[in-house]
């Protein structure tokens, strides 16, 4: 019986391991992104080409964390935390990974020439958000409060609010290049859009964790 129950939680714990990997991704990612954004003016065409294919391949490794955590999900009938819980918390950590892939990728698609002061701040924004929902996803398996890790996310989130209606309201009153508008609108809606990710993923680990208290 003690053999039974040691292999039976070994398997649980396997799934809280898969979540690691999966934010260590997603974290990896937004430190890629930090680095490439600083760099960014410094290096050529060819080189934010490299930084991109870094980039991409982390997401495809988070592509693959998420097909793991999907198929053991359905040859497993005892599971740590609800199972749609652990699907939900696995794609949307993915989903960090994924949407800074797709804003990396629109800087070079849209030829933005260079990155402004917006763009750094949000870059370390998501940064930080990211290092948090990581705190947040190595205490999910002890139970441990998480509760001042969410307020620091909600209010990054809300910081990357600010920064995007500011950086709106000053690529608009400028009327300039309508090119130039549209390059900078993107890249500000995308970079929005990474942050939401990762409080929208907070809100789940919140709900995670008071189930499991």
């Amino acid at each position: 019986m003690g053999l039974f129950f040691s292999w039976m939680f070994g398997k649980q714990d396997r799934f809280f391991a898969m979540l690691r990997h999966q934010v260590d991704v997603a974290c990896e990612a937004a430190e890629t992104l930090d680095r490439f954004i600083g760099d960014y003016d410094s290096i050529t065409s060819a080189q934010r080409a490299e930084r991109v294919q870094v980039i991409k391949d982390l997401e495809h490794k988070g592509d693959r964390i998420v097909h793991a955590v999907i198929n053991r999900l359905n040859s497993s009938f005892i599971t740590p935390i609800d199972k749609e819980d652990l699907h939900t918390l696995a794609t949307l950590l993915d989903d960090i990974t994924d949407d800074i892939t797709t804003f990396s990728t629109r800087l070079l698609i849209l030829h933005v020439p260079k990155v402004d002061e917006t763009i750094r701040k949000f870059s370390s924004v998501i940064l930080s958000m990211a290092k948090e929902v990581r705190v947040c996803v190595y205490r999910l398996e002890k139970v441990r409060n998480i509760h001042n890790h969410a307020l620091t996310v909600h209010r990054l989130e809300h910081e990357a609010d600010e920064l995007f209606r500011e950086a709106l309201f000053r690529l608009f009153s400028k009327k300039g290049n309508p090119f130039h508008i549209i390059q900078y609108k993107e890249v500000y809606e995308h970079l929005e859009a990474i942050a939401d990710t990762c409080d929208h993923t907070m809100r789940a680990l919140e709900s995670v964790s008071m189930k499991r208290d």
